[in-house]
């Protein structure tokens, strides 16, 4: 979702969402004046409704990667759509965006074990962690014109994906039991900066900025 030029006035958003934007901003982590207004420019543009559903948001985003990355588009959304009703309005939006962006490190990381639990039972299953790594790489082969939809790329794609699980389960999974609880996936992602690297989120792809 890039950033808008419409003009946009702080009364409209106070009327649309019930907030001021001071109130949206100390919701969001800090977000600005100005970038609160660019985001909803681009946001009622996209969802005049003011509401943006499961299905329109994986399947807007996963366009812009060809087609590729729906698993992780999907979590995404169950992430911030904070009380399971299957759409987002522009203020749960912005409050899962600024977690992820703008959060302390620590934040961040619970913003991304989020992601990583599929199931939301406080816990990183391998195979959760597989689904969402291979989801990230198709949209990073996306990126780099990589359409992924023949054998040998998909064979490439699966390869890379075990590789990067093993070497995530192996430094992060003290315990040996084949899941990752917060307290690992925090305590490992901070004192391991490949690791981090390796299970970084990017929204640069959803909300450039200028």
């Amino acid at each position: 979702m890039g950033q808008s030029n419409t003009k946009v006035k702080s009364s409209q958003i106070l009327k649309d969402t019930g907030l001021s934007i001071p109130e949206i901003t100390n919701k969001t982590k800090c977000i600005s004046k100005k970038e609160i207004k660019q985001w909803y420019g681009a946001f009622k543009q996209q969802y005049p409704s003011g509401q943006m559903k499961r299905e329109q948001f994986v399947e807007t985003q996963s366009k812009l990667v060809m087609g590729r990355g729906k698993k992780f588009f999907e979590s995404l959304f169950d992430t911030f759509d904070k009380d399971k009703s299957g759409s987002i309005d522009f203020v749960e939006f912005l409050i899962g965006m600024g977690a992820g962006v703008n959060g302390s490190i620590q934040e961040r990381l619970l913003w991304t074990f989020n992601v990583y639990d599929l199931d939301g039972d406080h816990f990183i299953q391998q195979e959760e962690m597989t689904l969402l790594i291979k989801s990230l790489l198709e949209i990073t082969h996306a990126t780099q014109g990589k359409s992924g939809d023949d054998e040998a790329n998909e064979q490439i794609l699966d390869q890379q994906t075990n590789s990067i699980v093993s070497k995530i389960y192996k430094a992060l999974d003290k315990n040996h039991d084949n899941v990752l609880s917060k307290e690992e996936f925090v305590d490992g992602c901070s004192n391991n900066e490949a690791i981090l690297k390796a299970l970084s989120i990017t929204t640069d792809y959803l909300i450039k900025k200028n």
